[in-house]
């Protein structure tokens, strides 16, 4: 018996696509040989996690050949690479394929390209397959090719590749690129334009406009465009910087960046190029100053080396600049308004040295410093005002006031108010012009009032910030009350002389073998006491005479009443001599002893009546 040959086995399998989507139907397909009836072909199809999916059988065709959708994708099934696996009389065979993750990507650099633009085409591969290249296709708005490439992927699976140059005669419009690999494409499109339409440059501004040599001057630029400003340039001199587009789109956008500053002062003029796809221009500028020189500062008060007696003090001053405004001045630290040019603020002086410092900052940045030092003394301000306490109506009087520090030192204050009060209270009037003896000390000079009673002085005075005040009361007193009191004072100097006269007249009687020496002691006293008569009528003379008119009748009256009273007591006192003389001589010792006591008795009396008269006389008048 023969035995048939046994023919070696071989099987074959592919998929109808390398990259499958959600709905796609995977289609296995491939060859088997040698056909034997009643053999079939075993499919199986594994997930990325290595779980079957699905299994199947498929009879070959006689030529050997099978094919059959086998499954259908749906959005839940994973994502990755999945198998394929083809079992045939003991032999096998299988195939990779991906599901829901593209084999490649494609995009472009940029939307829009000029004629002179180079297309650069970059993507991403999901494998490496070696030997496989990446194609790319480059087709015009009519679907002609324009430019081909191949390339490997890279080893990170991106590939990057600069595909054409566009030239003038290229068709403008919407061109497309395409990648292929692993059997998979994906496309990507872009514009190339021809525009002959300028951009427009709207506004441009820098942050200031002064600033110091070698600053960086801020740029805002805003453009517009019909199809897209590409850039916006900034050029001073022989520097140029570009700009960024910020905000908006290229279309209407704002454009920041920066420039730096010449280090020579003076003005200089910014341009502002704007250019867009289509190699359009348009451009403006902008002034700006470039400044040096730092402010000038000018303390004008308070001066260097200056004394306060007062913490709070006002500093004052102005400042110049070559720029026309001035950003900032400060007192010790402290902002302060600059108003036309100057700057004026209050400070706290400490105890001691101190030094005030203003800075000044212009628009370019340039700073000033000046400072002067100022001490401060905490002492007290004292008003001293003397003048007489009593004083007569209508008197000149002189009201001195001195003004010194507490620590003695004489300073010549303001004197700001000078007051004088009546007795009830109310302002009289206010002082003259002063009269300068020495510096601190000054008087004033017044006329004294009519009225009689106690009058205030008020002196108000101020010196660096420093006020006191300074009060005097004085006296003023009726004529009449002055004059009749000069005359109980005579009056008490003769009651002493009348003593006298009883202390004789005592020695007299108590000693009448001395009675020669007690008469020649009774006529001393006796001459003494119309000595002092005498003086009385002078003095009262004298003194009645200086009253005022409206009581010249009454002192008349009463001087007459005085003369009269002493002729009287001078007669009486002569008589009482002559009697005391002849009794003396002719008399007793026991008879003269009595005598002279009724003689010295009748003068006392006649003494005593006569003065009695005169201090009646004086009241009623």
């Amino acid at each position: 018996m023969l035995l048939a040959p046994v023919l070696a086995q071989s099987v074959t399998v592919t998929t109808d696509k390398d990259f499958y989507s959600a709905g796609d139907s995977l289609i296995v397909s491939g060859t088997v040989s040698p056909v034997v009836a009643g053999q079939l072909v075993s499919i199986q199809v594994f997930d990325p996690n290595n779980n079957p999916k699905t299994v199947d059988q498929i009879t070959p065709n006689p030529d050997g050949s099978y094919s059959k959708n086998i499954l259908t994708f749906s959005d839940r099934d994973p994502v990755g690479d999945w198998r394929v696996v083809a079992n045939y009389m003991g032999q096998s065979a299988q195939k990779t394929f991906s599901f829901g993750v593209a084999p490649i990507t494609v995009q472009t650099d940029k939307p829009q390209y000029s004629p002179g633009d180079t297309l650069i085409v970059s993507g991403k591969v999901s494998r490496i397959v070696t030997g496989q290249q990446i194609a790319i296709q480059v087709l015009d708005p009519l679907g002609s090719p324009k430019a081909v490439a191949q390339l490997p992927p890279r080893a990170d699976l991106t590939y990057t590749v600069s595909v054409t140059v566009f030239k003038l005669e290229d068709l403008p419009g919407k061109w497309t690129v395409r990648a292929s690999y692993l059997g998979a494409s994906a496309t990507a499109t872009f514009e190339l334009i021809t525009d002959t339409e300028k951009p427009s440059i709207v506004g441009v501004k820098s942050d200031k406009a002064w600033y110091k040599g070698g600053a960086v001057i801020n740029l805002e630029v805003v453009a517009n465009d019909n199809i897209g400003v590409t850039s916006v340039t900034a050029k001073l001199g022989l520097t140029s910087s570009s700009l960024t587009l910020v905000s908006g789109t290229a279309k209407a956008g704002t454009w920041r960046g920066s420039i730096v500053a010449p280090s020579t002062e003076g003005k200089y003029d910014i341009t502002i190029e704007a250019s867009d796809a289509g190699k359009n221009t348009a451009s403006s500028s902008i002034t700006v100053n470039v400044d040096n020189t730092p402010p000038i500062i000018t303390i004008t008060s308070p001066t260097d080396g200056k004394t306060f007696y007062v913490s709070s003090i006002t500093v004052e001053g102005s400042v110049t600049d070559n720029s026309p405004t001035v950003k900032s001045v400060t007192i010790d630290g402290k902002s302060v308004d600059l108003v036309a040019g100057g700057f004026r603020s209050s400070i706290i002086l400490s105890e001691g040295r101190n030094t005030i410092t203003v800075t000044a900052t212009d628009e370019a940045g340039n700073t000033a410093k000046k400072s002067v030092s100022v001490e401060l003394k905490t002492v007290q301000l004292i008003v001293q005002v003397i003048t007489a306490e009593n004083y007569n109506p209508g008197d000149k009087a002189r009201i001195f006031v001195s003004t010194y520090l507490s620590d003695g030192t004489l300073v010549n204050a303001d004197i700001k108010t000078t007051h004088l009060f009546r007795p009830d209270g109310q302002l009289i009037s206010t002082f003259g012009t002063a009269n300068t003896i020495h510096p601190g000390w000054r008087y004033y000079e017044i006329t004294i009032p009519d009225i009689p009673g106690t009058y205030g002085v008020h002196i108000i005075a101020s010196f660096e910030g420093l006020t006191a005040h300074g009060w005097w009361k004085f006296e003023v007193k009726p004529a009449l009350t002055q004059d009749i009191d000069r005359v109980r004072t005579q009056v008490s100097e003769l009651s002493t002389a009348v003593s006298r006269v009883n202390s004789a007249v005592a020695d007299l009687s108590g000693k009448l073998d001395q009675t020669r020496a007690a008469q020649d002691t009774l006529r001393s006293d006796i001459n003494n006491l119309n000595g002092k008569l005498s003086d009385l009528q002078a003095s009262l003379s004298r003194d009645i005479s200086g009253v005022r008119d409206s009581l010249n009748s009454a002192i008349n009256s009463l001087s007459g009443k005085i003369d009269d009273t002493r002729n009287s007591l001078t007669n009486q006192v002569n008589n009482a001599i002559n009697t005391i003389k002849a009794g003396i001589d002719s008399a007793t010792a026991g008879v003269a002893q009595i005598a002279t006591y009724a003689l010295v008795a009748a003068i006392a009396a006649s003494i005593s009546a006569v003065l009695a008269i005169a201090i009646l006389v004086l009241r009623r008048r």
